[in-house]
């Protein structure tokens, strides 16, 4: 699949699960791998769409923790992957979760593996763009919306997601892949695409677990609590 976008030891699939279902999800994984991949193009082919993620906040009603913002960015990429574009992390971003401190960008690579094959700058043309998306926030580039040769995807973006695209049902009819598949599936693969950790995070959760004694052997138990709700 992505050379740049891995399983690691966290994403490995139960052996007690039934496998004889997954070859449809490996075929999603590789055509999500393809859509973000760079397709290099001459200065008189049309760039490659890009669609930037600026969804950290600014534009919130109520609170938005990990969970939602995580359900958002799973909406945004299957946007971009139905609509033929490449979903990019905006460079300065503010997301709640994040540490200034450990990494300046707070945005989804500060634990998690990269989005793209490539930098935004080899994606775009046009300087200008590329400029002001490596120096603005996400509420400066939302107000400079109009000169930017890039799609922008934040909070506003959810109605039309809702209310035209049915929550992207209507797209479920468009590939002969995901015909059939329902969207709770397609949510599920996109979700296994963005859940890939980078090394760091990867690191600090297995010494984690070794200081649990978590592959001892012994019976080990989570208890996670799962709140049912629309908070977006």
């Amino acid at each position: 699949m992505c050379n740049w976008n891995i399983p690691n030891t966290l994403s490995m699939v139960s052996r007690n699960r039934d496998l004889s279902n997954l070859e449809v999800a490996d075929l999603f994984q590789v055509e999500l791998c393809e859509s973000q991949s760079l397709e290099r193009r001459s200065s008189l082919e049309d760039a490659a769409g890009v669609l930037l993620y600026i969804d950290d906040g600014f534009e919130d009603r109520t609170h938005c923790g990990i969970g939602c913002r995580f359900m958002r960015l799973d909406m945004a990429l299957w946007f971009a992957y139905a609509n033929r574009m490449s979903l990019y992390s905006i460079p300065n971003g503010r997301w709640e979760y994040t540490s200034s401190q450990v990494c300046p960008r707070r945005n989804h690579e500060c634990y998690f593996q990269s989005l793209v094959s490539n930098p935004l700058q080899e994606w775009l043309l046009d300087e200008s763009t590329v400029r002001m998306v490596n120096s603005f926030d996400a509420a400066k580039l939302k107000s400079n919306e109009d000169m930017l040769s890039v799609n922008l995807w934040s909070r506003r973006s959810l109605d039309s997601f809702r209310n035209v695209h049915q929550f992207g049902f209507v797209w479920l009819r468009m590939s002969k892949l995901v015909s059939g598949k329902s969207g709770c599936w397609v949510a599920a693969q996109v979700l296994y695409y963005l859940l890939k950790l980078n090394k760091m995070l990867e690191t600090a959760i297995m010494k984690e677990k070794e200081r649990l004694y978590w592959n001892s052997g012994q019976n080990r138990c989570i208890a996670v609590h799962v709140r049912y709700g629309w908070r977006s």
